[in-house]
């Protein structure tokens, strides 16, 4: 008699630890799903040559489709233009949450902003200096200019984000 309850009580708890284990498995699931729709806020920053770009929730659905960045304290991105005046690539800024440093990705689109290639540890390239809203002499090296640029692209990071800490916008 007592062996049948014994056998009901180690079924009906094997079981219940199947469906736990289940529910578990959907709740992780669950978690994991809400943690990737906690997306990092991507900031859009000017460039000297401004023109027609998509919407900045666009640009920032490019970004976040082509690079993890919760791994980033801030993201920043800029449309840079070929001598045209046509889109190039998005030149994205990634403040690294554990030092104090930036890495650059390289999104490259058409010219109807659809991605193209994405680099990663982007070397900043004469293209990209020469778009950054800073006054860079003319008569200068590659070398200077890239000294120079590298000054107006952290002013223009550190502007945007004291802006964003006052609540100027901008």
């Amino acid at each position: 008699m007592s062996a049948k309850p014994v056998a009901i009580f180690v079924q009906v708890s094997h079981f219940v630890m199947e469906k736990a284990k289940k529910l578990s498995l959907v709740l992780l699931f669950i978690l994991i799903a809400m943690e990737a729709q906690a997306l990092m806020p991507v900031e859009i920053l000017k460039t000297k040559n401004q023109g027609p770009q998509p919407a900045d929730s666009e640009i920032a659905e490019t970004v976040h489709a082509h690079i993890h960045t919760r791994k980033y304290r801030e993201v920043k991105v800029q449309l840079i233009r070929d001598s045209q005046g046509r889109p190039s690539h998005y030149l994205v800024y990634l403040l690294s949450k554990t030092s104090h440093r930036v890495d650059f990705v390289k999104i490259a689109i058409d010219q109807h902003f659809k991605v193209l290639s994405v680099q990663k540890n982007y070397k900043l390239q004469d293209i990209d200096l020469k778009q950054q809203p800073g006054l860079v002499p003319k008569n200068t090296t590659f070398q200077d200019t890239i000294i120079l640029s590298r000054v107006s692209i952290c002013q223009n990071i550190y502007n945007s984000s004291t802006q964003a800490e006052s609540g100027a916008g901008g």
